[in-house]
């Protein structure tokens, strides 16, 4: 018996960029109020932009033929 098969094998590559914004604001109080209290207001506002690739394999059996 042999066995003969053939298929193509498909990679195709995407890339794509995601940018997002995301903002934190960071409250700081002084844990001991003597002699003076304060609270601190930090906020940061951060822009990321990132490059993403996706690899996808698509494997596609055509022809599979079996001799006897």
């Amino acid at each position: 018996m042999r066995f003969k098969a053939r298929f193509n094998l498909y990679a195709f590559t995407h890339t794509f960029q995601h940018t997002h914004t995301h903002s934190h604001t960071q409250i700081l109080t002084n844990p001991f109020p003597y002699p003076n209290p304060y609270t601190i207001y930090n906020a940061n506002t951060h822009t990321h932009t990132h490059t993403h690739t996706c690899l996808w394999w698509q494997r596609e059996l055509l022809q599979t033929h079996i001799i006897a």
